[in-house]
């Protein structure tokens, strides 16, 4: 169902036509950022609807968990559609939204990574499916037992924990694996930890443990559901 405030998918009528259109002239919403913007995108509004998230991605321009989420009508406004991809960004709204505190630096960039990596199997396709109120209502029942598996602790050694040591405990939450110099941004935030003058080495180690216990459910609880995809929302249609 529709969200409410910054949270809220904007509907944007589509004209007949346009479906096939937007497939033929598509870019993968992940490079949609350096894309020139027409009719659709007019208004201005899209950037300013979710204030504070593309600070997080300073580092990545690229990233594309920095955009509005849309709804599409069909021509005689009787159904709603959504692109699979912004399915990605739907989880990622809905999370922050019932859960702030997933609103740090690494979680969010975790989940970047984790979504782009998903995000590869329907780069080469345009495909909608329907907005409709009970699927998505199932997938936020879902989420919202995955924020209450999150209350539960998962505890780490922490002793003699470097941000090398850190990066390959996050490297191992994703289902591919990422180079250091593709996960330059945690890595970023790591070493920042670690060499902040105000913070002893058990605190650059608790901070980063804390870190990492919320990303160690996180990420295996939405891949968990993507692969159930009880819907079809996450993979291509066959053909």
């Amino acid at each position: 169902m529709l969200r409410t405030v910054q949270r809220t998918p904007r509907v944007v009528p589509l004209p007949a036509g346009s479906l096939a259109k937007m497939a033929k002239h598509y870019a993968p919403f992940s490079v949609r950022n350096s894309c020139q913007v027409e009719t659709i995108n007019s208004n201005g509004l899209e950037l300013s609807a979710m204030k504070g998230n593309n600070k997080y991605f300073g580092l990545d321009p690229s990233i594309h968990y920095n955009h509005t989420l849309r709804i599409y009508r069909n021509q005689n406004k009787t159904k709603e559609y959504i692109q699979k991809n912004d399915i990605f960004l739907y989880i990622q709204n809905y999370l922050l939204h019932k859960d702030p505190l997933l609103e740090n630096r690494v979680a969010l960039i975790m989940l970047s990574y984790y979504f782009k990596l998903e995000e590869k199997k329907l780069e080469d396709t345009c495909e909608f499916v329907e907005f409709e109120k009970k699927a998505f209502d199932t997938l936020d029942m879902e989420l919202n037992k995955l924020l209450v598996d999150m209350r539960k602790t998962i505890r780490i050694e922490a002793m003699g924990l470097t941000c090398q040591k850190m990066l390959k405990k996050f490297q191992k939450l994703l289902p591919v694996p990422m180079s250091e110099k593709e996960m330059e941004a945690l890595m970023g935030v790591l070493k920042h930890l670690f060499s902040l003058a105000q913070c002893t080495q058990k605190d650059a180690e608790n901070v980063s443990v804390l870190m990492y216990t919320y990303c160690a459910t996180l990420i295996p609880g939405v891949q968990k559901i993507v692969k159930r995809d009880h819907s079809g929302f996450f993979l291509k249609a066959n053909r």
